[in-house]
């Protein structure tokens, strides 16, 4: 019995240890200036239409701008515990057409809330409350 403790014990230490040495903080150098292209939305592949691509680039001072879909964006972003959020966030108002509409939608929403951050070689996730974002480099 007292082996069969011991033995359990020790896998759970090593799930542990392999768990903690997997998991990476994410920090804003990660992640400032460089140009980040919307890729999929809730699993759903985002498919540009016209000459504008989702994507957002936050600089050095954490000023966020970018393209939600058809309008442009901007606003002050904030970095808390590994997650992101872009305070006060204006943008252009023009119509978007099916499905960018829905798209900006949930990048907007997304965007103006604490969303957890992660970041998988040149994969960006943003991970909010109703919605993920998944993000990929630029060149």
């Amino acid at each position: 019995m007292k082996l069969r403790l011991v033995s359990l014990s020790v896998a759970g230490l090593l799930l542990t240890a392999c768990a903690n040495t997997q998991a990476t903080k994410v920090t804003t150098a990660d992640v400032v200036n460089k140009q980040w292209q919307l890729v999929s939305v809730d699993n759903q592949a985002v498919t540009p239409m016209g000459n504008k691509l989702p994507k957002i680039h936050i600089d050095s001072t954490l000023k966020a701008t970018g393209v939600a879909g058809c309008n442009n964006f901007f606003g002050q972003a904030q970095w808390q515990d590994g997650q992101l959020r872009i305070e006060k966030m204006g943008m252009t108002m023009m119509m978007c057409p099916p499905p960018l509409d829905e798209i900006e939608q949930g990048i907007t929403a997304t965007l103006s809330d604490w969303s957890a951050v992660t970041l998988d070689k040149n994969t960006l996730i943003l991970q909010g409350a109703e919605h993920t974002l998944v993000y990929q480099q630029a060149e």
